[in-house]
């Protein structure tokens, strides 16, 4: 697209935001449709009991008319009698949820999409909505469909700034590059008095391949959309007025002026899959977090993140904090942003290394054997999680010793020789296992233990005897098994041979305690065990099943109470 044609577009598209502006443009004009809804009037033969009947069971009545549809229209009335169609839009409660997907294929299309939202609107009686808004942009599409594809999008805007006033849940997904600043501009500004959650994402996946960028500059928008929220007061006072009670918060891929961030009160707080120029320093995070320290109960924060810098992050605490969901580019930005965090609140801790896991699932779904043109993250020193699992071994922050629930995606370990003490737990096990068997003694509280994409040696860690802490020193120190603590253990994405390898070396534990009853040590039996194998090698199961090994012979009352076998689809 020329510079004259980017310039040309962007005044377009400032013309139709404009309020009481749209209607002027012919293009958009089309677009703009009337609550065209005829309420039915209550059939006589109606009988009285259908009157009681809680909504919820309602809802499901008619989403089991229109099952094929259910995810885009909560209730279709096309398919029951006369009846229940009108018992059904004389409620308000069926027409609550309003699903609305853009795509620029047809004129049609998007005219069907807000006839049925507006309809959806009318019915719901002014009670509070729950709207989600999908906008595609096919970008292999000629340029000048962009034209369509905006007038399609600003009529989708103007739909949810007509019904601004009620919208409980807005969640907005595209490919769209200016789409979100175009929806904080164009409802931030109005308010929002019944907000609770805001959720946008552009893009799916980290990286973004599929975000439209041709279409507008944002930096106008972004511009305009600052200055749309200056008024008087304090910046903070301005937000909090404009969203009196938004809670949860989402940002996937969305760019925003961290270093004037003004939401408060937030109780669960998202940002994901930022490209680099626009990831967060550990310094303008913390700003972030310590104006809703007194909130916030849930924060994610997933590729998110810059390198540390090299000045020292001050403390950042947060009293109410019991879940958290890290996941981190380089192991030195977890590990700085762990060293300062004090959450004496924290239950639940889930760390990823985002690089190695979008490597393991470009690998797998990509249709050439060969290896994707990407560094070699599984033996290399960009995927190491070595230097963070020593830290919290070694120096473990206050809350670590109180996490109940712990989830590890693709945390991969270089087993580097570290710099551990000697002594009877170091003598007593292999190098490689001394990391994480330290990890599970730290984590004294942990009944929940979550591997996905599981490290070899953590896995294995799992089956060696070590003693029991406090009785290292004596004479016959009593001997236990890692992990004795937990309760459910969940592993996913793995392979046929981790898994022969993880059972063989159980199978051989159970034997050998049944040759030797004298032996202190006992095997912890789970409560639950959940095991998601790799769909490419569950023949290799099978067959190992069908042929007797040994390792698919040990008794599930010896693994865990319940004992739940899987296959885990890539997608």
């Amino acid at each position: 697209m020329s510079d004259q044609d980017s310039k040309a577009l962007e005044s377009w598209f400032l013309l139709v935001l404009q309020p009481g502006v749209g209607g002027q443009t012919p293009t958009s004009a089309s677009f703009r449709f009337p609550a065209m809804i005829q309420t039915a009037s209550q059939p006589p033969q109606l009988r009285c009991f259908i009157n009681v009947i809680p909504i919820e069971v309602m809802a499901y009545i008619f989403q089991l008319a229109a099952e094929f549809n259910r995810t885009r229209y909560p209730v279709l009335v096309s398919h029951v009698c006369r009846s229940w169609r009108g018992l059904a839009l004389n409620t308000p409660g069926l027409w609550t949820n309003i699903g609305i997907r853009l795509q620029c294929c047809s004129v049609t299309q998007p005219r069907r999409e807000l006839c049925r939202a507006s309809s959806f609107a009318s019915r719901s009686s002014l009670r509070a909505l729950n709207i989600k808004m999908e906008i595609i942009y096919n970008n292999r599409r000629p340029t000048h469909g962009i034209c369509q594809h905006l007038s399609c999008f600003v009529a989708g805007v103007k739909f949810i700034v007509g019904v601004c006033d009620r919208i409980k849940a807005l969640d907005v997904d595209s490919n769209f590059y200016a789409t979100c600043t175009a929806v904080s501009y164009e409802l931030i500004p109005r308010g929002l008095p019944m907000l609770e959650r805001f959720r946008i994402t552009l893009g799916k996946g980290f990286p973004c391949p599929r975000t439209v960028r041709q279409s507008i500059p944002v930096d106008l928008f972004n511009t305009r959309s600052a200055w749309a929220l200056n008024g008087p007061g304090s910046p903070q006072a301005q937000m909090n007025r404009l969203l009196p009670r938004l809670a949860e918060l989402s940002l996937t891929g969305t760019f925003a002026f961290w270093n004037f961030w003004a939401v408060t009160n937030l109780a669960s707080l998202t940002i994901n899959h930022l490209e680099f120029p626009f990831r967060l320093h550990l310094h303008d995070l913390r700003c972030i977090l310590m104006q809703n320290a007194n909130s916030l109960e849930r924060l994610e924060l997933h590729a998110s993140i810059r390198s540390p810098s090299e000045s020292g992050l001050p403390s950042i605490t947060l009293p109410r904090l019991r879940h958290l969901h890290l996941g981190f580019i380089s192991q030195f930005e977890a590990l700085e942003f762990l060293q300062a965090l004090q959450a004496p609140s924290l239950r639940s801790l889930h760390m990823c290394d985002v690089p190695r896991m979008h490597h393991f699932r470009r690998h797998r779904l990509s249709a050439n054997t060969s290896p994707p043109p990407v560094v070699n993250l599984h033996t290399g020193e960009e995927s190491d999680s070595s230097a963070l699992l020593h830290f919290l071994c070694v120096t473990p922050p206050a809350f670590l010793a109180q996490i109940e629930s712990l989830t590890l995606t693709s945390i991969y370990l270089i087993h580097q020789e570290r710099a551990w003490c000697t002594d009877v737990l170091t003598r007593s096990i292999p190098p490689s296992a001394v990391c994480p068997v330290r990890l599970m003694q730290t984590m004294t509280s942990l009944r929940t233990l979550t591997l996905h994409m599981p490290d070899h040696f953590f896995l294995q860690s799992l089956n060696f005897p070590i003693p029991v802490p406090g009785t290292e020193t004596d004479i016959q120190p009593c001997w236990t098994y890692p992990a004795s603590q937990i309760l459910d253990l969940t592993i996913t994405h793995l392979s046929h041979r981790d898994l022969k390898l993880f059972l063989s070396y159980r199978a051989e534990i159970v034997r050998h305690l049944a040759r030797h009853p004298e032996n202190s040590e006992k095997l912890p039996v789970l409560q639950h065990l959940t095991i998601g194998i790799l769909e490419e090698d569950m023949p290799k199961v099978v067959q190992d099943s069908l042929s007797g090994m040994a390792w698919t012979k040990l008794p599930n009352e010896l693994l865990a109470r319940t004992t739940i076998y899987g296959i885990h689809l890539m997608k």
